[in-house]
């Protein structure tokens, strides 16, 4: 009996596919994070919020010192915190006197 890949034999020694992740999400994730960063900054430069929490969000490590130094430069206290259960925060606020 032929199988329409050939005899059982050949079906059944190929091999399975098992995706992979690529390192592009990791690049994705950090820019998401650095704008989430980037839109608290302006939030407390503009004074639409005292103080913004960032919490949960992947990528957040990888760009807390682009963060530190934007918010820097804005005249903005930044600060990132590991809470217990290993989640990452950044807290963006309040402005510099």
């Amino acid at each position: 009996m032929a199988l329409p890949l050939g005899t059982a034999p050949y079906v059944g020694g190929v091999e399975t596919l098992r995706p992979i992740q690529l390192p592009v999400s990791a690049s994705i994730d950090a820019e998401r994070a650095l704008a989430e960063i980037e839109g608290g900054i302006e939030l407390v430069v503009r004074g639409l919020a005292r103080r913004v929490h960032i919490t949960g969000l992947a990528g957040l490590d990888d760009v807390a010192a682009q963060g530190l130094a934007s918010a820097q430069a804005a005249g903005v206290r930044f600060v990132l915190a590991r809470e217990v259960s290993g989640a990452v925060s950044a807290i963006i606020g309040p402005r510099k006197e």
